[in-house]
């Protein structure tokens, strides 16, 4: 066919440089997708097996990276298990597989400002029921607390990261078998109902704030024990009630806590 041959791979033109036959790499970048790496597998070929994380220092970030291994449609379901069904009591058996760091973090980091924003808009409010028409004088003028943004952090973050490492040191103790991981992940998760909660906290009736608060630290409560519950009786046995005693008072802290600290302004005529 004047110059063009047909060589083995079926291919029919001018010999390539060199009078060569083409190369198997040549014709298996062909099957490849658009923008692969040449060394990507093969559809249908074996996966990469998984990287062991406990083969770095605990001070290498390496180590930690699969509790970062969620995306936004698990954290969404594990906050509205967290919040919904908090009565079910198999969160650990749901996390499993892939408990996770980001959503807790994120979670406590949200509350953090929230809470922080929805108490000064709460405190707007006092002084401007207690102010009435003098509202807008020089001689009343209303100042917001920046310090709440470093007082709610020390709050959340401390209630989750030393409270939860607290338990897990009990849980460790009574030999229960639950992970530090997996108690963080239940502690940070169990914070998401606040974050509603602060703000309705927002309207000025103390009766509403003292109801809604009750209702947030009742079913966050109930949620981290019934969580933790299966592990701290077949672990603890009869100590498992003093326990959870503790466990229970260490959340209620946390709840008045936050109304106290956010949401406790009176009205002065």
């Amino acid at each position: 066919m004047g110059g063009f041959k047909r060589d083995v791979s079926g291919r029919i033109g001018p010999p390539p440089s060199g009078g060569g036959v083409p190369s198997a790499s040549s014709d298996t970048s062909r099957l490849l997708a658009p923008g692969a790496p040449s060394s990507a597998p093969l559809p249908g070929a074996a996966p990469a097996p998984l990287e062991d994380p406990t083969r770095y220092a605990f001070y290498n970030i390496r180590r930690y990276r699969t509790y970062f291994n969620v995306d936004t449609s698990d954290v969404l379901s594990r906050i509205m298990r967290a919040m919904l069904l908090f009565f079910r009591g198999d969160f650990i058996e749901q996390i499993s597989p892939n408990p996770d760091l980001y959503g807790p973090f994120w979670v406590a980091s949200t509350l953090v400002f929230v809470s922080a924003v929805t108490g000064n808009c709460a405190s707007y409010l006092a002084w401007r029921r207690a102010h009435g028409g003098d509202a807008a004088s020089s001689a009343s003028v209303w100042y917001g607390d920046i310090n709440k943004v470093g007082g709610s952090m020390g709050l959340v973050y401390g209630y989750v990261g030393v409270i939860g490492l607290l338990v897990y040191c009990v849980l460790r103790y009574l030999k229960a078998g639950v992970p530090l991981a997996h108690v963080w992940c239940t502690y940070g998760y169990a914070l998401a109902v606040f974050i509603p909660m602060a703000v309705v906290c927002v309207v000025p009736v103390d009766v509403v704030r003292w109801v809604v608060v009750g209702v947030a630290t009742f079913t966050s409560g109930l949620f981290i024990l019934g969580t933790l519950r299966a592990a701290v009786i077949e672990a603890a046995g009869a100590k498992a009630v003093p326990l959870f005693l503790g466990m229970a008072a260490l959340h209620a802290g946390l709840g008045l806590a936050l109304k106290l600290y956010f949401f406790r302004y009176t009205i002065k005529s």
